[in-house]
């Protein structure tokens, strides 16, 4: 099951707008607002949503509050929507998680080695391209950081750390771990971006990490494959999750 919790309100309304399987235009006019508005809300061109859009989105589609703003299952106000009962069962097997490894502390590391495993054999054991960078993809996602916004995100996590080191490669020639270091602490997008602090802080952390974790031979390999590992990250990634972080770096 996917974790609506840690993503954000505007990635849970493209969610919603893609489940429902409708455009951007067809979601507008059920909710009573301009397809503009509606655009501009999805790219984070404003600061805040304004109370009246999510009037409409609660009274006129049904929606739960509570999954829009905490991401708690149900999708939609329905007592006995499927997406109920499964949250119900999902929070048992959490409890039960818990209960049997002592405390929430060691819950928390099985959790993460069991995911850890899950997304190892998703993005890698398929495709036989990308399957001999599987042991970097484990070094890198031991180091994931499960109270960061993005790091706690392992999806994210690799998505960022290959997209800005392929763009880094772009904007520098790289021969050493050296060089790959330093383009990644000087990376800068050509245009004024929703998020730069954001994207300056995740590379510095990128930049260290390679430097501390990576050998030379481990950076190679990461040179020479970062843009099809990229790819396999991407092709699994859900496509409204895509596009949203897609546009941090346009």
């Amino acid at each position: 099951m996917f974790d609506f919790k840690n993503i954000s309100i505007i990635e849970r309304i493209i969610y919603v707008r893609n489940h429902m399987k409708l455009t951007q235009k067809e979601f507008a006019d059920k909710i009573n607002v301009s397809l503009r508005n509606i655009q501009n809300y999805e790219s984070g061109g404003v600061a805040a949503l304004p109370h009246t859009f999510f009037l409409q989105l609660f009274t006129q589609l049904d929606i739960n509050p509570s999954f829009i703003f905490l991401g708690s299952l149900p999708i939609f106000l329905n007592p006995n929507s499927a997406s109920g009962e499964d949250n119900d069962e999902l929070q048992n097997l959490v409890d039960d998680v818990i209960l049997y490894s002592g405390s929430r502390n060691n819950a928390a590391k099985l959790v993460k080695s069991t995911l850890i495993d899950a997304i190892l054999i998703k993005l890698f054991d398929h495709n036989n391209a990308a399957n001999f960078f599987k042991k970097i993809g484990e070094k890198l996602l031991k180091f994931f950081d499960l109270e960061d916004s993005i790091r706690a995100r392992p999806y994210l996590f690799l998505y960022y750390f290959f997209k800005i080191t392929l763009l880094s490669t772009q904007q520098k020639s790289i021969q050493s771990k050296q060089d790959l270091v330093n383009a990644i602490n000087d990376f800068q997008l050509g245009s004024l971006n929703t998020r730069p602090l954001f994207l300056r802080s995740f590379s510095k952390y990128m930049a260290s990490l390679i430097n501390t974790k990576l050998d030379d031979d481990e950076c190679h390999i990461l040179l020479d494959n970062v843009s099809i590992t990229l790819n396999v990250i991407e092709q699994n990634m859900p496509p409204f999750l895509l596009e949203y972080h897609a546009k941090q770096f346009s």
